[in-house]
């Protein structure tokens, strides 16, 4: 609200400036006042811009205190002891595999015990994940284009997934590790 204000101002400021030049003022005794003026409203003016410096360096000084803060609770202090961005090694990771009309992308793909995959069907046609031989565990219900079927991980295996509509489309080889 504030920077709002001081544009007012310099806005006014320079519509007086304007009307100044496209007026000549002139004391009783003939001297003329118009170069007076115009010191005074650029005077103003100057005054009015550093209001505005001041005001937008205030506003990016709190943006910049506020990005820093959402940085600080996410980081943990290094061996330095400087902050830097540090992932959960223990959280799980949810991998996204598309299943289209020319199979599952990514055809492999490498997990940790205690993650999630989520196939979303990105085709016209209905979509099934099946896992063959060691993972015949792992079985979706049927899901319609833009649906999705996720599963998490609880142990290392190495599997051979397939799409239990489109049959003729490479199978999937996934492997999960400790």
């Amino acid at each position: 609200m504030k920077t709002k204000t001081i544009l007012i101002t310099l806005l006014m400021a320079a519509l007086l400036l304007i009307a100044v030049g496209c007026s000549k003022a002139d004391s009783s005794d003939g001297e003329d006042l118009t170069g007076a003026v115009v010191n005074d409203v650029v005077l103003e003016v100057k005054d009015a811009a550093d209001n505005v410096a001041d005001a937008v360096g205030d506003a990016m000084g709190e943006a910049a205190d506020t990005v820093k803060d959402a940085l600080d609770d996410d980081a943990a202090p290094d061996a330095e002891g400087t902050d830097e961005l540090v992932a959960d090694e223990n959280k799980p990771t949810l991998h996204r595999v598309k299943m289209s009309e020319a199979g599952f992308d990514p055809v492999e793909l490498t997990v940790e015990v205690g993650d999630s995959i989520e196939w979303v069907n990105s085709r016209k046609a209905k979509a099934m994940v099946l896992g063959i031989k060691a993972c015949s565990y792992l079985k979706s219900p049927v899901f319609s284009n833009g649906d999705s079927f996720q599963y998490e991980f609880t142990k290392a295996d190495t599997c051979t997934l397939v799409d239990g509509i489109y049959t003729k489309v490479l199978p999937m080889k996934l492997t999960i590790v400790e």
